[in-house]
């Protein structure tokens, strides 16, 4: 990541140098600092950034935010920023332009089926006597559907209904916050999906007076299983790597 009078801007280093693009041209700088991540991967570009896409850099010209990439090119696998479907990596004294590239991943996020609610599990907290129920994803014949789990059992909204199901898996994510309000925030969740048009669900914690419940939220409603029902809500968080 070179630190520039543009912003924070990824580039390719060796060494002690960096390169970066920039305004047409390969820039060159001694300030930078290394990317590091455990577990790391590449995905292929598809649109916007996946869950765990590492974004560090940003523009101060109105690009705004840039992610880490590899840029997939003749002359190599090249590091760069991306941004959307687009890549722009140093080479050869300029920048230049791809759209066949991969973000660089961290997974700090896994689903875990079976056993008891894993270590770094995102939990919530009933207030009647239940106490912490964390979030997990119902398999069903419905989807994959975010709801909540205690023990071996899982509970999940869908049709107005609260459903119970014991084929399900622990949402395990390390350093994870919440984070409230608007519209899925960068590094969200979107690990379920609903088969009857719904699409897409983010996992979230439903903030209720029946305490923190855990749930499935989908631009700016939260949807969580309570007492044999299917409640909502827009008071909710999203839960964030």
């Amino acid at each position: 990541m070179a630190h520039t009078q543009w912003g924070e801007i990824p580039g390719k280093a060796k060494g002690g140098d960096c390169w970066f693009p920039y305004g047409g041209q390969e820039h060159h700088t001694n300030n930078f600092s290394w990317v590091v991540g455990g577990g790391f991967k590449l995905v292929n570009s598809q649109g916007n950034p996946p869950p765990g896409a590492i974004q560090t850099g940003f523009q101060n010209d109105g690009a705004g935010a840039l992610w880490s990439v590899v840029a997939h090119t003749q002359w190599g696998e090249i590091p760069g920023k991306g941004k959307g479907g687009d890549c722009w990596f140093p080479y050869g004294g300029k920048e230049n332009h791809t759209n066949s590239f991969s973000w660089v991943v961290v997974n700090p996020w896994e689903l875990v089926r079976g056993g008891n609610a894993p270590q770094d599990g995102v939990k919530g907290h009933q207030n009647d006597g239940a106490g912490e129920v964390w979030c997990a994803i119902a398999h069903t014949d419905k989807g994959d559907i975010p709801g909540k789990a205690k023990g071996n059992d899982c509970w999940y909204s869908y049709g107005g209904q609260e459903l119970h199901t014991n084929n399900f898996s622990w949402v395990v994510v390390r350093g994870w916050r919440l984070e409230r309000g608007g519209n899925p925030p960068h590094n969200s969740l979107p690990l379920g999906h609903q088969n009857d048009g719904a699409g897409t669900l983010w996992v979230a914690i439903a903030h209720t007076d029946k305490g923190d419940i855990p749930g499935k939220a989908k631009d700016n409603t939260c949807w969580y299983p309570y007492g044999g029902q299917e409640h909502s809500t827009n008071n909710f968080s999203w839960v964030v790597v």
